[in-house]
């Protein structure tokens, strides 16, 4: 039985996406269950936030090779590559973001979740000027880093991206 979690912290949070995302492009979970010779259920543990089951890395692999060409390709190695500060250069715009939608997900969920991480190691009740300078410096340095994944994805959707904005309806439209 898989072990059930209450909370995973922000980082093991993205590693449980880009599972979720790299079994989607493998071909979802019955089919990968069967190429990996694992039951459906577990599977599905691998890639539920609820749960302390994380896929193997023999496994992992080989979902890898499965969903070989899919957006975001290789889901999980970049997720680990991020965790550990490291930006992988295959299918990345010069930028060092990907082009596709599946890239940028993971990347602004890891850096928002390095921010979480941060916040949440301090004390909830805290007030920011309550807060010591060090402490203050990791939530500032989380933070800039997270507006900067968010600069670039503004960047990359260039002056099109804001096109949309005007449109009637749209939140923060003022015309609407």
């Amino acid at each position: 039985m898989s072990g059930r979690a209450n909370r995973h912290p922000p980082s093991l949070l993205a590693l449980k996406l880009a599972t979720r995302m790299a079994v989607e492009a493998a071909g979802g979970q019955s089919f990968v269950a069967q190429e990996v010779g694992r039951a459906q259920s577990r599977v599905s543990d691998y890639c539920s936030p609820n749960t302390d089951d994380f896929m193997p890395l023999d496994v992992a692999a080989h979902v890898e090779d499965l969903g070989e060409g899919a957006p975001g390709h290789p889901h999980i190695t970049r997720a680990l590559a991020r965790r550990q500060g490291v930006a992988l250069g295959a299918g990345l715009s010069g930028e060092g973001l990907a082009d596709d939608l599946g890239g940028w997900l993971a990347s602004i969920a890891a850096e928002h979740a390095d921010l979480l991480h941060v916040l949440a190691a301090e004390d909830m009740a805290a007030a920011l000027h309550e807060l010591s300078p060090s402490a203050r410096a990791r939530i500032h340095r989380e933070a800039a880093q997270s507006i900067r994944v968010m600069q670039r994805l503004l960047h990359a959707l260039g002056d099109d991206g804001a096109a949309g904005a005007a449109e009637p309806g749209v939140q923060g439209n003022d015309s609407s």
